[in-house]
């Protein structure tokens, strides 16, 4: 299963990856990844026990360490010790060029091997997007390199997430770092910055960067002839989560051919990530607002959901025709968020409601109309609500115009006037809204409540006890939500109003219910519902 090279070099000869960490999934998914496109020679350094079978599986030479004792063993505590496992590793292969990558939150998209340029002796490093500035680390870092002025770094210093050399190269900077730092806890963010800080050190390794070129000015590197313009070498074979969280590269490359091709055990296969949480929206004829609600869920602190978007258009199909809806579509897909589009069947958003609740595969559902915003920390804060314990969650809404009108209440206002502030309608409705709960409750506390309505966040299986959504409402759906998280209350369900997690709420003049034709018509629909709620309410009451 040798891959054929174009300048014939031999792969076990002249070729290595090399990794180093602490076992958990994430080690057995960067052999997956990588395993799916090389073959050759690989060592990954490992600073705890591994399960057995794990070095036959991939075919991977494991060098065994031990970190002192009451030291972190994690990825972070790690990477202050980590120069000094790679250095007699390096030191081996004096004339093989080592391709060094994090373990923790990489995989690999391609063969590693096009990294090398088998004509050039130089040493690629490639830079992520996490970067250093005025922070602890820098700080930390020139209190024990007390010679390095500060004025060296007029920029933020990039870390350094892959690094290709010579193993005489690697063992040599490994062999400096570890001569200079002291305990530090950034390994790749060490290599960037001794690289910009001491510049004659390296000036014997010619230095490639794949990124920010203007780095090569800062680093005053006299040779410049070594950082020719590489354009063809930017090609992205690895793909790191750049220090943000790992669910990214879980949930796009939960497996790859490896594992079903060699019939891996179950135990080596990497873990499946499930996806927490589905994102249910009725969409009907509001192109322009779905745009913005879409973005709003790429811009979510909470990653780890899928979308379903249940189709009840009348006029025209746009989520196969708008060439924006369909962007956002492909850019949630490739974040890891897979989009469902299933068709409705315009009886309103009760059905739609229903739609989502039978097609989710998830236990957690948000139900969202397709004309709402939501800031990004919204779903992270509905989430924590429920990891409290209750079953249904609901944001609160503002007015687009108004956005901190939820905000304004001053200390001493009477409950009379706290009442006034926002939507409320308290004698009619029997129940208190989600913002008139905030004015009442303005410390941001989860606020227990008896119904929720334009939307919330719900466990399925509190919402099937509940019996589902009620059909019999028009076309309008008037009551529809209240309807259901008020039987779920009914049935034992905790609900809540989350002040701290914000969404804006634009009711447009056009689409969704307002399609309906006819102003009257509509008013007939709502009256309709709003009877048939009240007449399930006294019966509720009974």
């Amino acid at each position: 299963m040798m891959t054929t090279m174009n300048n014939g070099a031999n792969p076990s000869e002249d070729f290595l990856v090399m990794g180093v960490c602490s076992y958990d999934t994430r080690a057995v998914r960067w052999l997956e990844t990588l395993r799916a496109h090389y073959d050759g020679r690989v060592i990954l350094v490992m600073t705890s026990d591994y399960p057995d079978g794990l070095a036959v599986a991939y075919d991977v030479e494991i060098r065994r360490v031990t970190v002192p004792e009451g030291f972190w063993r994690n990825r972070v505590g790690l990477g202050c010790y980590q120069w000094q496992y790679i250095q007699p590793v390096a030191a081996e292969f004096p004339d093989t060029y080592i391709l060094r990558t994090d373990v923790f939150d990489v995989v690999f998209q391609d063969d590693p091997r096009t990294y090398v340029d088998y004509d050039q002796d130089w040493v690629y490093v490639e830079q992520e997007g996490m970067r250093n500035c005025d922070n602890e680390y820098m700080r930390g870092w020139f209190s024990i390199n007390p010679d390095v002025a500060p004025t060296v770094f007029q920029q933020p210093v990039y870390n350094v997430g892959v690094i290709c050399a010579r193993g005489s190269q690697l063992a040599d900077i490994a062999a400096f770092i570890g001569q200079r730092r002291g305990r530090t806890y950034a390994d790749q963010t060490e290599l960037a910055l001794y690289m910009h800080a001491y510049p004659d050190a390296f000036r014997s390794v010619p230095l490639f960067f794949s990124h920010f070129a203007d780095m090569l000015d800062q680093m005053q590197i006299a040779d410049a002839r070594h950082f020719v313009n590489k354009e063809n070498r930017q090609k992205y074979c690895v793909c790191h989560a750049n220090g943000k969280t790992t669910h990214y590269l879980d949930s796009i490359y939960p497996y790859a051919p490896y594992a079903e091709k060699f019939d891996l055990p179950q135990s080596l296969r990497p873990a499946k990530v499930a996806i927490d949480l589905t994102i249910g929206i009725p969409v009907k004829d509001r192109p322009v607002e779905l745009a913005l609600l879409l973005q709003s869920l790429l811009n979510q602190t909470f990653q780890r959901f899928r979308v379903l978007l249940v189709n009840d258009c009348q006029e025209t199909d746009f989520l196969s025709e708008n060439s924006t809806v369909q962007g956002l579509i492909k850019l949630l897909e490739r974040s890891g968020s897979p989009v469902t589009i299933v068709q409705g069947d315009q009886k309103g958003p009760q059905y739609c409601g229903q739609r989502i609740l039978e097609h989710a595969a998830t236990e957690l559902i948000f139900r969202l109309d397709d004309d709402v915003v939501l800031q990004p920390d919204c779903v992270e804060k509905l989430l924590a609500v429920i990891a409290e314990g209750y079953d249904a969650v609901g944001p609160i809404y503002l007015d687009p115009q108004r956005p901190t009108e939820d905000q304004v209440i001053p200390e001493g206002t009477s409950l009379e006037d706290r009442m006034k502030v926002g939507r409320v309608y308290w004698k009619d409705e029997l129940f208190l809204s989600g913002i008139l709960q905030v004015n009442l409750h303005p410390n941001a506390e989860p606020v227990p409540v008896e119904h929720l309505n334009s939307g919330f966040l719900y466990r399925k299986s509190a919402a099937c006890k509940a019996g589902g959504y009620f059909l019999d409402y028009s076309v309008v759906g008037h009551r529809e939500e209240t309807d259901i998280s008020y039987r779920m209350f009914r049935t034992g369900a905790r609900l809540a109003v989350a002040p701290a997690a914000r969404a804006y709420h634009f009711h447009p003049a056009y689409g969704g219910i307002r399609e309906t034709k006819g102003q009257q018509m509509r008013q007939s629909l709502w009256d309709r519902d709003e009877m048939i709620f009240r007449e399930r309410l006294r019966g509720w009451m009974k």
